[in-house]
């Protein structure tokens, strides 16, 4: 008989274990790249050559999308990531330089 002061144990649950995500080690070379063109960007701003920093933006904004969703679809058994979603951060902050530089010449409907 359980007492009062006593309580039933229950089956025992084994500790929780948790799996870490897999990282891997920038590629800092590609990194060091997008920086390079993303410094070219901010250039072209500060100087008003708005021109020549769409074009960085485009390409800054091509590099990146290759650069993280590629990397993550190589990198993942994760299904929702292998198909190349383009919701990383990075990508999102190039599309607004793209835009911005559409607005500054003008290209209101590109923007």
């Amino acid at each position: 008989s359980i007492n009062d002061n006593e309580e039933e144990e229950g089956p025992q649950k084994a500790p929780a274990t948790f799996s870490r995500p897999k990282y891997t080690v920038p590629n800092q070379e590609a990194e060091q790249r997008l920086a390079n063109i993303q410094d070219k960007v901010q250039d072209a701003y500060r100087s008003g050559s708005y021109k020549t920093g769409l074009k960085h933006a485009q390409d800054y904004l091509n590099q990146v999308k290759k650069h993280f969703v590629d990397t993550q679809a190589a990198e993942s058994s994760n299904a929702r990531i292998q198909k190349k979603r383009y919701d990383h951060p990075a990508i999102a902050s190039a599309h607004n330089d793209v835009g911005l530089f559409h607005k500054l010449l003008g290209d209101f409907d590109q923007s």
